[in-house]
């Protein structure tokens, strides 16, 4: 065998291990993407979840109920509280609604995360506050919600 052979089966066999690294990169940078997918989804699942119970806390729920009735009995301080609440859940559903529109929220998420907001956005505080905050939230996000279809609020 010369060296002209020699050298030939090592490019072969050198292309040969470029293509397997390829390929192994390529279920690697797979797996990776479907797990930073997953993480995305569930920081912003915990996210809502986080700012629902919030919600529970008796205080709280006493300003949302009170707001529900008339949103002028509040003061200044109670106002301020409960639209910062509310903005916070908007917030997630902002960028919930980006992640969705980057591919990066399955729709198993986002289609009953929407459902919901879309009964909270007709409970009178949260009507409210996007009334009086919606020009800081992102544009197409704002077109999207004042799109939608609201459903009745029940408790």
């Amino acid at each position: 065998m010369n060296w002209d052979a020699i050298g030939a089966i090592s490019d072969i066999v050198a292309a040969f291990a470029v293509v397997i690294s390829l390929v192994y990169l390529s279920f690697q940078i797979r797996a990776q993407s479907k797990e930073t997918r997953a993480i995305a989804m569930h920081e912003i699942a915990a996210a809502f979840r986080g700012n629902l119970g919030k919600f529970s806390d008796e205080s709280l729920a006493d300003l949302l109920f009170r707001g529900k009735k008339n949103m002028d009995v509040l003061d200044e301080k109670e106002r301020f509280m409960l639209v910062s609440s509310s903005q916070q859940l908007l917030r997630v559903w902002e960028e919930a609604y980006i992640m969705n529109k980057n591919g990066r929220l399955d729709e198993d998420l986002w289609g009953p995360m929407t459902k919901q907001y879309a009964s909270f956005m007709n409970f009178p505080p949260v009507i409210y506050t996007w009334s009086i905050r919606k020009e800081f939230y992102n544009d197409e996000f704002r077109e999207y919600v004042d799109s939608c279809d609201f459903t009745e609020y029940k408790v």
